[in-house]
């Protein structure tokens, strides 16, 4: 039989534990969590490296279509496109929409001569056809190449009805990266941003004949428009992958230029012109010269 003790409580002892102090991360912890955060920046940034190629090499594989294109044309009909005279009765699916001014074409022309003398618009809002003067010939350049089944990328509206908005995919070819793709002549004009002084005994300071020009809007022109900042086509950076890729990697030289941001697409120094390719505004724009 239990006694009268056996239901007392017993007597809490008073605990002798102490609590425990946080404990830290150790070196070795400290130094796994450092890995994986550079593993995971680096692999970032060699995601947008990645990024930045692709878009470098679709612009480069589009340009050089372009270039093909027009020796591939100029072998079959023994004009440039844009400015053979008897387009309508030479091409499929033409009519007199097709043909150019008779004043300037079978020149070895494309546009204006002297576009490049102060970089006017090319082009309006729209395109109203057949042909009234040599600037037209800057439309009727990628219909000729459509028509003939050489590009694709624009509609030809304008030859159907004879007018027609003015825009990427309508008259023009897009870009991947944005903007599109306008053609025309150059005398070796220094391109927008250039800030080198000409030299008679030098020769000329920009490309000459037939170049592409990577632009926002068809309707870009202008000198100071075109070197306006964070208002180009491009990053400089994207400029610089261009160049380097398939010329020298200098924004003055080769057939690939720049224009732009003088002081990101120049670097300020009209003695040794470099790319500023830590900028990452749209300072910058491409100029492909047409090999002759």
């Amino acid at each position: 039989m239990r006694g009268l003790v056996d239901y007392l409580p017993e007597k809490t002892q008073p605990s002798t534990c102490t609590p425990r102090a946080p404990r830290g991360f150790t070196l070795v912890e400290l130094a796994i969590v450092m890995t994986v955060i550079g593993l995971l920046i680096g692999g970032i940034l060699k995601g947008q490296e990645m990024i930045q190629n692709a878009r470098a090499t679709a612009v480069i594989a589009q340009m050089q279509s372009y270039q093909t294109a027009v020796i591939n044309f100029r072998d079959a009909f023994s004009a440039l496109p844009g400015d053979m005279r008897n387009a309508a009765s030479r091409l499929p699916n033409c009519n007199n929409n097709c043909t150019p001014h008779a004043d300037s074409s079978n020149d070895n022309i494309i546009g204006l001569p002297e576009w490049g003398e102060d970089w006017a618009a090319q082009a309006g809002l729209t395109v109203n056809l057949p042909a009234a003067s040599a600037a037209d010939e800057t439309v009727l350049f990628w219909a000729h190449l459509t028509l003939s089944d050489m590009i694709g990328g624009v509609n030809n509206a304008a030859i159907r009805s004879g007018n027609e908005r003015v825009a990427w995919t309508h008259t023009h070819p897009a870009s991947p990266i944005g903007g599109g793709f306008v053609v025309g002549f150059l005398n070796g004009q220094p391109l927008p941003g250039d800030l080198r002084n000409p030299d008679p005994d030098a020769g000329p300071l920009g490309p000459r004949g037939l170049v592409f020009m990577l632009v926002n809007a068809p309707q870009s022109g202008g000198d100071a428009e075109m070197s306006q900042a964070a208002q180009q086509v491009m990053p400089v950076h994207l400029a610089r992958i261009i160049d380097i890729k398939i010329d020298d990697g200098y924004p003055h030289l080769g057939r690939v230029r720049a224009y732009g941001l003088a002081q990101s697409c120049y670097g300020s120094d009209p003695e040794n012109p470099q790319y500023s390719a830590r900028s990452g505004m749209q300072d910058c724009g491409i100029v492909f010269e047409m090999a002759q």
